[in-house]
């Protein structure tokens, strides 16, 4: 009996076991990274004359390289008709890949409530001040 020979098969064996290992790891979708959403979580509290909004509201969203004037990033984003609970609100916003740079970001809000299906029809008020857009969504470019 030749023992060299059974060495060799079983290397060779483990060899092919070892790359079908690989290869399955290869093309496996948990080794494939997917591209991350741009998109992040605002969650805020709603009063009116001292007291938490419970009922519907109109939003309008938009991100500034400002606190204050300053230039607005990408587009306007828009919830109507949002129902409030407890003055509660939460949404997910999305300006788009290019919005976050690495520089300053401000986040404007203008809310109307009752929503518009009301008559006569009130128009958004601009809630002061701009809410700074912190480290959370700047984490999506952390590897870059």
């Amino acid at each position: 009996m030749d023992v060299r020979a059974g060495g060799y098969a079983s290397r060779l064996i483990m060899r092919a076991g070892l790359l079908v290992l690989a290869t399955t790891l290869w093309a496996s979708p948990l080794a494939v990274a997917a591209p991350t959403d741009t998109s992040f979580t605002y969650q805020g509290k709603l009063n009116q004359f001292g007291a938490a909004v419970n009922g519907t509201a109109d939003f309008k969203f938009s991100l500034w390289d400002a606190a204050g004037g300053g230039t607005q990033i990408g587009s306007t984003l828009t919830l109507t008709n949002a129902t409030v609970s407890g003055g509660l609100i939460t949404v997910d916003l999305n300006f788009g890949p290019s919005a976050f740079n690495g520089e300053g970001r401000w986040l404007q809000i203008e809310v109307r409530s009752p929503s518009a299906g009301v008559s006569p029809t009130p128009p958004h008020s601009v809630l002061t001040p701009r809410q700074p857009i912190t480290v959370a969504p700047y984490a999506l470019f952390a590897l870059n």
